[in-house]
């Protein structure tokens, strides 16, 4: 596989995850070395708070009248240029993963990149295969009788377009055209799209979904074949001082003593997920509310070998690292928990994805009458924004170029 494959190949279905949906995301990592720390690992929830919902919900139609009444409707939005299955296709879509596909080749391979057959082709492939994406998502949520809610509409569409906005500031509109190739209306409609590709998402994979055991399965087999654990711990750090000394006697046996009263409840039988809420100093533990799962060389030593030594269940002595104190608990692996590990989330994505790429290779457009004149202005505004950006490479060039001279000098 080419480099610039590797680089595009997960955006064939996962496109309709709007770039600027990005935005609105957060994502906590704590690393040390090239190991995790207890707690340092960090997922994308594929459901996240995207969980579907068992109400009946608002048909695509019904979306778009309440898009078209909160942020209006420009020409763009409603000129059809193409249909897929009875979805339309619009100006202001195609020209978003037109636009954004341009930038982004460019971005990986140079702005004069549609100079080269190879790259053009696959361009033009991506391209095709982005736009396709949102209509079979939209078709096969409405097979599936998937729908959203008027609340998660509401909190995950509407919402999270007021607060783009926001942080947008008085440009907002200038940035969404010109740096995301965006309508207000499109944008709000793709994020619709987006929410209903988790939807498929949860049906299929989520507890209780479809493929749910199938998935479960292969993700225990590749646990059980590569040694993989499940743990929750408590850990209690060690404080650090600001002027970078090394931690005294004295602060150590004050961390060990809170360990100690933490180690004292979980072994009388206390609630260990309330030990973890009322004690815990590891961030990740929030985020991994069902455990670490991990394999060799994926947590530090300490942690890792106090983990194997436990039984399914069993809770560790104090445990010393270079973070601080761990109580840690060991847990099973096959678990319906397993929904939330980074293997489980791996293999039902490529599952999906092999899903949608089946449809997207059985699916054609049908191009409404006049198409090539419909979509010019695109095409055209995709040659300007290659060419202005080609002469901006070659003048830092001869700058670059000038300065080396003059420094040889």
């Amino acid at each position: 596989m080419d480099d610039y494959e590797r680089i595009f190949i997960m955006k064939k279905t996962r496109t309709v995850a709007l770039i600027l949906a990005a935005v609105m995301a957060a994502a906590s990592l704590t690393a040390c070395g090239n190991t995790k720390t207890p707690g340092g690992e960090n997922t994308n929830d594929p459901s996240g708070t995207n969980k579907p919902s068992s109400e009946g919900g608002l048909t695509i139609e019904e979306i778009s009248k309440q898009i078209e009444a909160k942020v209006g409707k420009q020409d763009v939005d409603s000129e059809v240029v193409m249909t897929l299955d009875g979805y339309d296709i619009t100006y202001s879509e195609y020209r978003y993963y037109y636009m954004n596909y341009v930038k982004q080749f460019a971005n990986y391979f140079g702005a004069d990149f549609n100079t080269s057959d190879e790259y053009k082709e696959d361009f033009d492939k991506y391209v095709s295969e982005a736009v396709k994406m949102n209509g079979l998502v939209a078709n096969t949520a409405a097979a599936k009788g998937l729908s959203l809610s008027q609340e998660e509409f509401d909190n995950n569409v509407s919402d999270v377009y007021d607060q783009i906005m926001e942080q947008f500031g008085d440009d907002a509109l200038t940035i969404l055209d010109e740096t995301y190739a965006i309508t207000p209306y499109y944008m709000m409609m793709n994020e619709s799209i987006y929410n209903l590709y988790n939807k498929i998402y949860e049906s299929f994979y989520g507890v209780g979904g479809e493929k749910f055991e199938d998935i479960k399965k292969q993700t225990l087999d590749y646990y059980n074949e590569n040694g993989y654990m499940r743990a929750k711990h408590v850990l209690i750090q060690f404080p650090s001082n600001d002027d970078g000394s090394d931690l005294t006697d004295e602060q150590k046996a004050e961390t060990r003593k809170k360990a100690e009263e933490v180690l004292e409840k979980a072994k009388n039988g206390e609630d260990f997920d309330k030990l973890i809420e009322e004690y815990n100093e590891d961030p990740g533990m929030s985020t991994y509310t069902t455990g670490y799962y991990f394999g060799a060389g994926e947590m530090v030593e300490e942690f890792e070998n106090a983990t194997k030594a436990l039984e399914e269940n069993g809770i560790s002595e104090i445990v010393e690292t270079s973070y601080g104190y761990h109580i840690i608990k060991r847990l099973p692996l096959d678990d319906e928990d397993i929904e939330s590990s980074d293997k489980f989330s791996e293999l039902a994505y490529a599952d999906l994805d092999e899903f949608f790429t089946d449809k997207i290779a059985n699916t054609e457009f049908v191009e409404k009458e006049g198409y090539a004149e419909m979509v010019k202005p695109i095409l055209d505004e995709g040659e300007a924004y290659l060419a202005d950006l080609l002469t901006q490479q070659q003048a830092a060039g001869s700058d670059n170029s000038a300065d080396d001279s003059a420094d040889a000098e």
